[in-house]
């Protein structure tokens, strides 16, 4: 019998029930058994539901995710204070005052943590285990290798020399022996004949012969024989000493390793002045302005690396001090302090005047953390400067974030924007010193509190931010995300602009960078350039937010789809309890034509008027 090829636990459920779904709602993203249609189609009529078989759904379909308390409602909000998906019925229950933000845009906020994340590990850690994969050369170990060769063929060649030598001595011996032997063999023929003459001479019978024969001794003239030796030399062979073999054949001798090579900072190298930490590239070219000057940082990217920051014949470079260059000027031991005393000393004009740190640039040791988040945001604590109650802001994930932020922050000095004491860049984490806080997010505030908050005072919360980005403007910047999360509320109750990571320069090319969607005017989507009149578009946009109590705008719709609707005219509903005087101005914000739309002069003259006829209506009462 035939069985299928799935189990349980991969059928797919119906959203409504949990029976087993066979059909799904284009529209709606959601999975349907058959009995649950009719329910679906009249729970929402103004809908154009379309019902189609499972069978049909894009492979690339998931279902929308459901609320495990609301079996029928979406998730389309994110709780950053409990890091959990919630419906809409969620907030109004028991996440009315957390910290909420749009699921789609959590999505995406994390996954650009997981991309900083990635690149992170990818600058970093994998950085160290892709240089100590490959990191030595082959050449050398063959050098290696044929040099041993080499010094056994020279050992072998003089052992062979020492051999050959002897065995000369061995051939010489046994060459004198056989000579001698020859020539007594040669005597020894020369008696048998003597004595074979003399035994004839007897036989003759000759008297005469016989009387005057003189004897065998004369004929043979007392010769002796030559001493043969008889035993053969053998080798008396020498002790094989290994170490007087090592001694010959040699030792290996390894290069410095990286360690070794390692540059020492040196003796309270943090405590020069001309010693900048771990800033960034962009810092250091804000601080060095004329030909010859030069300061030290400290590479980011988790090596142990420093670098020379310099402004040479009207152009920025920046070289990574490598331990020639410390050799060279200072010895093998030199260190950085070392080596930047004897720049001071040179006077040559390449690196001619240490720039020191600034006012903004904080000695580490004055600011004093403790270790308690202030919201639901990891990247902010509180602590002292100076024995100042502060909030501090760090940002391990995007430094880079974190400088832009302070350099705008510095930049500024308006009561509607939050002061800066600056930042601490010589060790890390890099801290950047604020004032103190109540509450790092005004959209957090609002939502706690918003509908306790008059009109009246929203209207003068919404005053507030408008002089801190009319003040902006002045310097031809636009902020390109007026938000309430962009936003904080001191214990004063002042509502200040803390958050100037997108800021740019009026007409600067954006060239793909991110921007807020559901802030952003019809032109962010399609202009590569900023405009100020774009500001005008977002400040309508957080008017809605400060009397919708921290909402999130356009909650029930995707993103991707956001574009379009605008297109067609889709606006935001007014809240309920908005004075027609702000409601009318942030329609105003809301032109589609940036040419046609008000500047931002104009938004904070009305907003100035309708706060001023707010004041005096509410003295006569």
């Amino acid at each position: 019998m035939a069985t299928d090829n799935f189990g349980a636990q991969d059928i797919i459920r119906c959203t409504l029930c949990e029976d087993a779904a066979k059909f799904h709602c284009s529209f709606c993203a959601v999975v349907l058994c058959q009995e649950c249609i009719p329910n679906h189609l009249l729970s929402d009529k103004s809908k154009k539901h379309e019902i189609l078989n499972y069978t049909t759904q894009p492979e690339t379909h998931s279902p929308r995710l459901v609320c495990c308390k609301h079996n029928k409602s979406i998730c389309e909000i994110y709780c950053n204070d409990c890091k959990t998906e919630v419906c809409s019925k969620c907030v109004i229950g028991e996440h009315r005052e957390h910290d909420l933000a749009d699921l789609d845009d959590a999505v995406e906020e994390k996954k650009l943590s997981i991309v900083r994340e990635i690149g992170k590990v990818e600058s970093t850690t994998l950085v160290h285990f892709q240089e100590q994969k490959h990191n030595f050369n082959e050449e050398e170990y063959e050098k290696a290798f044929q040099a041993i060769s080499a010094q056994e063929e020279l050992i072998c060649e003089a052992v062979k020399k020492i051999g050959s030598k002897v065995r000369e001595e061995v051939s010489k011996h046994k060459k004198e022996n056989e000579d001698m032997a020859k020539k007594n063999e040669f005597q020894e023929k020369k008696i048998l004949r003597v004595i074979e003459t003399t035994k004839c001479l007897l036989s003759g019978n000759c008297a005469k012969s016989v009387l005057d024969f003189e004897g065998l001794k004369s004929q043979l003239l007392n010769e002796s024989p030559n001493i043969v030796d008889t035993t053969a030399p053998y080798l008396q062979a020498g002790e094989v000493n290994v170490d007087h073999l090592n001694s010959m054949f040699g030792s290996l001798v390894f290069a410095p390793s990286q360690n070794e090579m390692d540059i020492c900072g040196g003796e309270d190298l943090e405590e020069k002045p001309w010693y900048h930490g771990f800033i960034t590239n962009e810092v250091s070219e804000q601080i060095l302005k004329k030909n010859g000057d030069f300061l030290i940082r400290k590479a980011r990217n988790g090596l142990e690396h420093y670098i020379i920051s310099s402004f040479r014949d009207g152009t920025m470079h920046h070289s990574i001090i490598t331990k020639d260059d410390i050799v060279q000027s200072v010895g093998r031991k030199g260190t950085i302090v070392q080596y930047v005393h004897q720049l001071e000393t040179m006077q040559s004009s390449d690196f001619k005047s240490p720039v020191n740190r600034n006012r903004y640039q904080l000695d580490y040791n004055e600011i004093r953390l403790i270790e308690e988040k202030i919201t639901c945001d990891q990247r902010f604590l509180k602590g002292t400067f100076k024995d100042q109650a502060v909030s501090i802001e760090t940002n391990e994930d995007d430094e880079t974030m974190l400088f832009k932020n302070a350099y705008f922050l510095q930049f500024f000095n308006h009561p509607n924007i939050v002061r800066c004491f600056g930042y601490s860049a010589t060790h890390q984490p890099v801290l950047l010193v604020l004032e103190e806080i109540s509450e790092l997010s005004f959209n957090t505030y609002l939502r706690r509190n918003g509908k306790a908050i008059p009109a009246a005072q929203k209207i003068e919360m919404c005053l507030s931010i408008a002089r801190g980005v009319a003040y902006i403007h002045l310097y031809k910047y636009a902020h390109r995300d007026i938000a309430t999360r962009c936003c904080m509320i001191t214990s004063n109750g002042v509502v200040k602009i803390a958050d100037f990571q997108l800021a740019e320069k009026e007409h600067t090319d954006l060239g793909g960078k991110q921007f807020p969607v559901k802030w952003s005017a019809l032109e962010v989507f399609y202009a590569g350039t900023v405009e100020l009149k774009s500001d005008v578009w977002s400040f309508g946009v957080f008017i809605w937010e400060v009397f919708s109590s921290g909402q999130i705008p356009y909650s029930e719709t995707k993103n991707k789809d956001l574009l379009d609707l605008i297109e067609k005219g889709y606006r935001l509903r007014s809240p309920t309890d908005i004075p027609k005087s702000c409601s009318d101005l942030m329609v105003k914000c809301w032109e589609e034509n940036p040419q046609k739309r008000c500047s931002f002069n104009d938004v904070l003259i009305t907003l100035e008027e309708i706060h001023e006829k707010n004041r005096k209506s509410i003295k006569r009462k």
